[in-house]
């Protein structure tokens, strides 16, 4: 059973304080919720890096050629 059902009618995986980490290789949004897209994973956006994974990007423009670098950042927990 899902309790976090999507407008788009799919379920959503909480995360943060009193809630606990996303699975592995997923980041928390700033709204508590678990995904892989940059609006859970932006660093400008909020993304909890205590409660899963945060992708620090920069993009570097050179003529015609766009180079993206892109930091993971994951805490474990002690």
């Amino acid at each position: 059973m899902c309790d976090n059902t999507t407008k788009k009618g799919s379920c959503e995986i909480r995360c943060g304080k009193n809630i606990g980490k996303c699975p592995e290789g997923q980041c928390c949004s700033a709204k508590g919720y678990c995904g892989t897209t940059s609006s859970y994973c932006s660093v400008k956006q909020g993304c909890q890096s205590k409660y899963g994974k945060c992708d620090k990007g920069k993009c570097i423009n050179y003529g015609n050629l766009t180079i993206k670098v892109t930091v993971e950042v994951q805490r474990d927990s002690l």
